[in-house]
């Protein structure tokens, strides 16, 4: 009963955008868009649908920062010297305090992925938030648990700096600061 979409290699914030515009075929209330690599904790799925239910937000980004004990793992402290940088910056563009850019989990009205605009291919994570809020989505940030991956590893942090050569030009652009 799955549908796969391939998204052709070029990149997962591509691979992202093409699952997220595939879903609205299949007229959902709630998009939700999670990671594979086993460190989320499907259980929380009610707790980032709630906030929707109840109109309180139009899309749910989860957070491993919001708690102390929500990551389950070792964290390697330059990956979470980038996720602050990454989480300042967005936090200045959408003028909303944002703890965790890289949030496994995330779940939005499908107005907002209708809505949704993205200029990057790697940028997903990112992008998604800065278009929701520039478009007037209300934008929630609730504590996620972040549990020990299970196989594969980080592409992001296999490569940092290819990572900023994606990210950063994107970010700029997207910042209207250029």
């Amino acid at each position: 009963g799955v549908i796969v979409i391939n998204g052709g290699g070029k990149g997962l914030g591509y691979a992202m955008y093409q699952g997220l515009k595939s879903a609205l075929s299949f007229n959902p209330d709630i998009i939700i868009s999670c990671d594979a690599d086993g460190q989320i904790d499907l259980n929380e799925i009610p707790n980032f649908l709630k906030p929707i239910e109840d109109d309180q937000a139009d899309m749910v980004i989860g957070s491993r920062f919001l708690k102390s004990d929500s990551v389950m793992y070792k964290y390697r402290m330059i990956n979470r010297l980038g996720v602050i940088i990454l989480a300042k910056i967005l936090s200045s563009f959408i003028g909303k305090k944002i703890t965790d850019s890289h949030g496994g989990m995330r779940a939005m009205r499908t107005n907002v992925v209708r809505e949704l605009e993205m200029l990057g291919t790697h940028t997903y994570v990112q992008e998604t938030i800065i278009d929701a809020s520039e478009k007037g989505f209300r934008i929630l940030e609730i504590p996620s648990i972040w549990k020990k991956r299970h196989s594969g590893g980080s592409k992001v942090v296999s490569s940092i700096p290819t990572y900023i050569f994606y990210t950063l030009p994107i970010l700029f652009i997207r910042s209207k600061r250029h």
